[in-house]
């Protein structure tokens, strides 16, 4: 599990204050919201993603794991378990 090790070796650590209010559910124009939270992949980080498709959420958590978490270029592995992780709201 590559997010697994990120976090064991305390990289993907951050201190960003985020909202803990979850909703769920919303549905525009017959489409369902898709989550992923970072959690979910075994991070330590408070962040939930919202998108209308699972390419919308994948580049989303792309740039966040490059920006917050200091991981430039996810493997193919990695990128496999983000989309495994991705749920409908």
């Amino acid at each position: 599990m590559y997010f697994s090790f990120i976090k064991n070796t305390g990289r993907a650590k951050i201190s960003i204050q985020r909202s803990k209010r979850m909703t769920h559910g919303n549905i525009k124009e017959g489409k369902m919201t898709k989550v992923l939270a970072c959690r979910e992949v075994g991070v330590d980080c408070d962040l939930v993603l919202r998108g209308e498709t699972e390419e919308e959420i994948l580049k989303k958590a792309i740039e966040h794991a490059a920006q917050e978490h200091n991981i430039a270029d996810l493997p193919p592995e990695a990128i496999e378990e983000l989309r495994a992780a991705i749920r409908d709201a």
